[in-house]
């Protein structure tokens, strides 16, 4: 929620000073439902996506709540 709260925060004060503002909202669960972790992340790394968001995603798919034998359940 702080993470949300911080980001919130950060695009509002952007749009109020006038200055453009871009979201990207990224859905992975159906993605993360339906193939092994190891070849999501090599997908999305050969798409561009950048060192730090790989991390996140990964760390994401790491967590023992959201995993299920190398797959989103």
């Amino acid at each position: 929620m702080t993470n949300l709260i911080s980001f919130y925060d950060q695009e509002t004060f952007l749009v109020d000073e006038g200055k453009p503002v871009d979201v990207i909202y990224l859905d992975f669960s159906k993605a993360f439902d339906t193939v092994p972790h190891s070849i999501l992340l090599e997908k999305l790394a050969a798409h561009g996506l950048d060192g730090c968001t790989l991390r996140r995603i990964k760390k994401l798919a790491e967590r023992p709540s959201a995993e299920s034998d190398g797959e989103w359940s």
